[in-house]
């Protein structure tokens, strides 16, 4: 019999053209690794690159914004994890993961709408729906979809 476990959810939300979209993360301490976490997604809409462009001026590469983009990234859960206020060395750079996943962790998101993606962003990049975080740990929870809307989706 699995344990009561953790939960985080995020309502009724629009995203609009995100490098990283929304990205949910369960990060516990202690004994979590057997215990459900939960990432839910409910009632959000998320547009894809708008017409603004991402380089102000092209001559100028300081005010220019050329990567990939995703509008979700899949959830991940760790667990015995570092603290949000660090009062030690962390190992570099710090604001990578650096622990092992969580075996209970899954992803449950539900009336998600996604509109206007294109397969690529104006500066011929990737343009995706969804993504995972390369420095995140090496299982990403499965991710279930419950009344997904896609509208004009390359």
């Amino acid at each position: 019999m699995q344990q009561a476990g953790i939960e985080v959810i995020f309502n009724n939300m629009t995203m609009i053209d995100n490098r990283y979209g929304i990205n949910l993360n369960i990060m516990g301490k202690g004994a979590t690794e057997y215990k459900t976490q939960t990432m839910r997604l409910n009632n959000i809409v998320v547009y894809g690159e708008c017409e603004i462009p991402d380089c102000i001026d092209e001559n100028n590469e300081d005010h220019c914004f050329k990567e990939d983009k995703y509008g979700v990234i899949a959830g991940s859960s760790q667990h015995n994890v570092k603290g949000p206020h660090e009062n030690g060395v962390s190992a570099l750079p710090p604001m990578l993961i650096m622990k092992d996943p969580a075996w209970g962790g899954v992803n449950i998101w539900t009336n998600l709408t996604f509109v206007d993606f294109k397969k690529e962003t104006l500066v011929g990049l990737k343009n995706s729906i969804v993504g995972t975080v390369a420095s995140a740990s090496d299982y990403i929870p499965p991710v279930t979809f419950f009344n997904s809307k896609f509208v004009n989706v390359a």
